[in-house]
């Protein structure tokens, strides 16, 4: 089994997916949330993932980007350390 694997096999247990709904319809684009991997916008009740720095992305667009990237895209948050600390927490 892969690192890569691994941190996705991580993901699935450790952080949410949740689906994603609009609170309202906004026309400005500077506040219409967007994977900022794929730069889509989010459908309604469309599957996403929170990394524990509360980002959001699209699951396949996150889960390849983690398979490369140990920060997450948008705050450079340590995801690999993260991990650890939360493992440790459950040991």
């Amino acid at each position: 089994m892969n690192l890569c694997t691994i941190y996705i096999l991580l993901f699935l247990f450790c952080f949410n997916i949740l689906l994603f709904n609009r609170k309202k319809k906004i026309k400005n684009e500077d506040t219409i949330e967007k994977c900022t991997i794929c730069l889509s916008e989010f459908e309604d009740c469309e599957s996403v993932r929170r990394l524990p720095c509360m980002h959001l992305f699209h699951i396949d667009c996150v889960d390849q980007w983690l398979c490369t990237n140990k920060r997450c895209p948008i705050c450079q948050v340590d995801i690999e350390i993260f991990l650890h600390k939360k493992l440790e927490n459950t040991a």
